[in-house]
């Protein structure tokens, strides 16, 4: 080990302490920074400014072996790998001469950024003797001048980068009153068109709110009621700017009759309040309901009309709130549940009767209706039919398409489930949707969402009861994407709900214990890639409030209800345009909805354009500096490579794009290369960015396309 100066090891015994070796060595480390030392004095790299010696630092050189420490938060808590948690961050407030923090987390490269509250210099000593807390093993000892600008998300000055390369990694700091550690904070826009640019740094940039904590904005509706046991959005259902929330349990005419409200959703705005117009103890009016344009359809599963618990479903004007039509059970069956689920598209209504009987089994039928003239269109009857199968204990309805669950049937095994898709116009059976992973208690086709591209199923029981969900094409039936749940543990119930809108398919975990056990969670995904863009935890932090217990997507609007006596109203913006530019850094950029613009610039960039039609940009002066990654590059989505600043002489039409442009298969990927200037009839090819699954591209085929974008 190289010799300390004698200067350091007198201003050593000036505190009265021998040095140790882990002593000497941090105090060569700093003289080969080129800070000097002395009581008085720590002078920084030629160029910056002298620091005093605090009391507090002189007496960190004197006690580096004592071992008081004491942290507010577990570092654990803010440190990982994963994108959610860079925005997070935490304190660490010293109570001794030093402050130890533990890194739970094995050769992981961590992003972390150590700051002062003010203007000074942060010592910092790995424990762990030559285990590297920096990019370079050699030095473990660190000195930087750090500030804050009086933001707390906005550093100038150094940052220091750590890495834990043990189980667990010790690291002292000088004292201070405060020292703070931040994760690296990403850059994030916010609903609408944004133009975000990185720094210099290596930067994560999405172009739309994103993660846990608020990332979308939100309207909270109560009961109007006040009454937790009424089950106020039990079932939520939200079309073109209405909310009707069901509140089963409400007591108004009889003991738990119930009731349902319609809201406004851009404001939360009460618009109606609809009471069981014959109500009995225990109808369940609000069980479930639909909307859609201008009516809206409520059922009361426990209606006795022509038979106990037969069940019943009532047709509603939004814009009055009157009655307009009564549908009872075509087939009255005691416990029969006609209103298990409901549906409305255009002038079609689907009511599902999860133990209507046929033929004296209780196997569940549905039934299609015209809702101008209440005429019954088509019985949909199981076409498997076992008892107790709940054929029609979930249902949904397209313009061209029905779907109708039967998550108790045993095709496949006990309560592994099925799901059926029929044609709207004719009644007929189109597709049987088996459970594609069966398993005991799966209950594949607990929840349905159906459009007239795609079908989501939910199998809340897969997986001891993690579960799964499951797209299809509802043209072909076939399988396209499975959802698992992103943080599975037994019984979060993870397709409870399901909804489809347009591109995107929501799942809801109403047990999910993220926030609290049962607190619930929603996951957005792109139902064209499968990617999960989107996680909504309860907003409320507490448990046993099932978030999620019903949701439903419309247009821009997200509903979610609860068992805790609100619900939630989201606006998403799936269609924003966003321009993101990385700056010089290695930088991540994310556009997830809409059809986004993204510059890598300088660094090797990772480049997610998300849902949309995509442009991926490449500039003249940055295209070589390093070779970038299209992570998700999508010819089905419309995604656009734009190298229209990096060729000079090309013209479309004359010129061959393949003197200028290859794809190079590696594997399935392609790596594309550019000579910018054709001169040599593509002799001079340069890597420019790798297109994970671009293996087979060609760039004439590409170009006609409109894809591969050549010309300024």
């Amino acid at each position: 080990m190289d010799k300390i100066s004698e200067n350091a090891k007198n201003l050593a015994l000036d505190f009265g302490e021998e040095l140790s070796p882990a002593e000497e060595q941090f105090l060569l480390s700093l003289e080969q920074q080129g800070i000097s030392l002395t009581p008085e004095n720590i002078e920084p790299a030629a160029g910056e400014n002298p620091q005093e010696v605090e009391p507090e630092q002189a007496n960190f050189l004197e006690n580096l072996n004592n071992e008081s420490a004491e942290t507010d938060v577990p570092v654990s808590d803010f440190i990982a790998d994963k994108a959610s948690s860079l925005s997070t961050e935490a304190k660490v407030s010293d109570t001794g001469p030093k402050t130890d923090i533990v890194i739970q987390q094995k050769d992981i490269s961590l992003s972390e950024k150590i700051f002062l509250n003010e203007t000074g210099s942060a010592f910092i000593q790995d424990i762990n003797l030559g285990n590297s807390i920096s990019q370079t093993d050699s030095n473990f000892f660190l000195s930087y001048q750090t500030r804050l600008n009086g933001s707390e998300n906005e550093a100038i000055g150094r940052s220091v980068t750590l890495r834990a390369e043990q189980n667990t990694e010790l690291l002292a700091f000088a004292p201070k009153a405060e020292i703070k550690v931040a994760v690296n904070k990403p850059i994030i826009g916010q609903i609408g068109n944004d133009e975000l640019t990185g720094t210099n740094a290596n930067n994560i940039i999405y172009g739309s709110p994103q993660g846990t904590a608020n990332p979308i904005s939100k309207i909270t509706l109560n009961n109007p009621a006040a009454d937790l046991s009424d089950a106020f959005s039990f079932n939520i259902t939200i079309s073109n700017g209405i909310v009707i929330a069901g509140s089963v349990n409400d007591d108004f005419g009889a003991t738990d009759s119930g009731a349902a409200y319609i809201f406004n959703a851009s404001d939360g705005t009460l618009l109606h309040t609809i009471y069981n117009p014959a109500p009995s103890n225990g109808d369940s009016f609000g069980w479930n309901t639909a909307i859609d344009g201008n009516r809206a359809l409520i059922s009361a599963i426990n209606d006795d009309t022509g038979s106990s618990n037969t069940g019943s479903a009532y047709l509603y004007d939004v814009t009055s709130g009157a009655l307009l039509h009564t549908f009872n059970n075509p087939t009255p069956g005691n416990n029969a549940h006609f209103g298990s689920s409901v549906a409305l598209s255009n002038d079609v209504a689907i009511i599902g009767a999860e133990y209507g009987t046929t033929g004296g089994s209780r196997p569940g039928i549905a039934y299609l209706y015209d809702i101008n003239t209440g005429s019954l269109l088509h019985t949909l009857t199981n076409p498997a039919p076992n008892h107790m199968d709940v054929f029609g204990y979930t249902v949904d309805i397209s313009t061209s398409y029905a779907i109708v669950g039967a998550s108790y049937d045993d095709t496949a095994g006990s309560d592994t489930g099925s799901a059926y898709i029929f044609d709207v116009a004719t009644g007929s059976l189109l597709h049987t949707l088996n459970n594609p992973a069966p398993g005991t208690g799966d209950g594949f086709g607990s929840n349905v969402s159906i459009s007239d591209t795609y079908a989501l199923i939910g199998a809340n029981g897969d997986n001891s009861g993690a579960g799964s969900a499951y797209l299809y094409d509802v043209v072909t039936g076939g399988l396209l994407h499975t959802f698992s749940n992103p943080t599975p543990e037994a019984n979060d119930r993870f397709g409870w709900s399901v909804s489809l809108e347009g591109n995107y398919a929501a799942v809801s975990a109403a047990f999910d214990d993220t926030n609290g056990v049962d607190s619930g969670s929603v996951y957005i995904y792109g139902a064209e890639d499968g990617n999960l863009l989107y996680t909504l935890t309860n907003p409320s932090g507490n448990g046993a409030e099932y978030f999620g217990y019903s949701i439903d997507v419309n247009g821009n609007n997200l509903a979610v209800g609860t068992r805790a006596d609100k619900a939630y109203i989201y606006t998403i913006d799936f269609t924003d345009t966003d321009v993101l530019y990385g700056g010089a850094g290695d930088d991540t950029l994310y556009g997830l909805f809409g059809d986004d613009i993204l510059v890598g610039q300088a660094g090797k960039d990772k480049l997610f354009g998300g849902e949309g039609a995509d442009r991926f940009v490449f500039e003249g002066a940055t295209v070589f500096n390093g070779v970038d990654r299209i992570e998700d590059f999508s010819l089905g989505e419309g995604d656009i490579i734009d190298i229209s600043d990096v060729l000079t002489g090309f013209t479309s039409g004359v010129s061959d794009i393949n003197d200028f442009v290859q794809f190079v298969a590696d594997g399935a990927d392609a790596v594309m290369q550019i000579d910018a200037d054709g001169a040599a009839n593509g002799a001079n090819f340069e890597a420019a960015a790798l297109i994970v699954g671009g293996a087979g591209f060609d760039p004439a085929a590409l170009e006609a396309l409109g894809q591969l974008d050549a010309v300024v």
